[in-house]
């Protein structure tokens, strides 16, 4: 977008909005108050039109079309509609083939009961993955470790490592866990190992396991060793800061003597 963009008026269900050009459709209807379901986007992460879901027309003059709304620029004079026939079909189709590939998983299922659809007519498969794009984009730009990326092509495609290789970057922070919205990626703690793993169906791929790192003064699990040291190397702490958790360093506990 512009440094200094126009104003400019646009119509969103036939009520006159008053915005600047280029900026992004979706985030204009959630100001609006006007529900738009998305799967694959994140307010903190750039959007990837991926899930196809934020689907409406968009009208100009003599012309209109079904646009992807988070990644949609707007300009003078736009014309949308969120919530007619011809959106509802594209959503309802989107939601028809999400359910027929992962015909398991809750959240898909809810969403397409709301369009209508109880039973695609799609053969089904056993996956739980919607290629969202979520997590992949959560380890690149929130924590800049680039552990993940999208695999193959079509029927293929899939979440991986990078360039198919069989080592990982990945540091255990389970960002990846928190922004996967068909819950797809695990994530346990357990007797001071954290485990990440990818379930798509039976199928169990990329099983992590972390060392967690305990408070050496009270004993408090901190999170895997491998994402302290990552953080104290990125903003420049003292290679002892994560040997005491936040409460004994605020209370001025030390560690007890080796």
């Amino acid at each position: 977008m512009e440094a200094n963009p126009k104003p400019i008026t646009i119509q969103l269900n036939g009520k006159p909005v008053e915005t600047v050009d280029g900026r992004i459709l979706l985030d204009i209807c959630r100001e609006q108050g006007v529900h738009i379901p998305t799967l694959c986007h994140h307010e903190a992460l750039s959007a990837a039109g991926a899930c196809r879901l934020c689907a409406v027309e968009a009208k100009y003059k003599d012309w209109s079309k079904v646009v992807v709304s988070c990644i949609y620029p707007v300009w003078d004079g736009l014309e949308i509609e969120t919530d007619n026939d011809r959106v509802h079909a594209v959503r309802k189709l989107v939601l028809e083939m999400l359910l027929a590939r992962c015909p398991d998983v809750g959240l898909i299922q809810e969403m397409a009961r709301e369009y209508g659809i109880e039973k695609p007519r799609f053969p089904t498969s056993d996956k739980e993955c919607i290629l969202c794009t979520l997590c992949v984009r959560a380890c690149s730009e929130m924590v800049e470790v680039h552990a993940l990326s999208m695999q193959s092509r079509g029927a293929d495609k899939e979440v991986g490592l990078p360039y198919l290789s069989d080592e990982s970057t990945c540091i255990g922070c389970g960002a990846c866990v928190y922004v996967c919205p068909t819950e797809c990626i695990v994530m346990e703690d357990r007797d001071d190992v954290r485990r990440i793993w990818h379930r798509d169906g039976d199928r169990i791929t990329s099983p992590r396991e972390f060392e967690l790192q305990r408070c050496k003064t009270c004993g408090t699990l901190m999170g895997p060793k491998k994402q302290l040291r990552y953080i104290t190397d990125k903003v420049g702490l003292e290679k002892d800061f994560y040997d005491i958790c936040n409460g004994c360093r605020v209370t001025g506990k030390k560690p007890a003597a080796s």
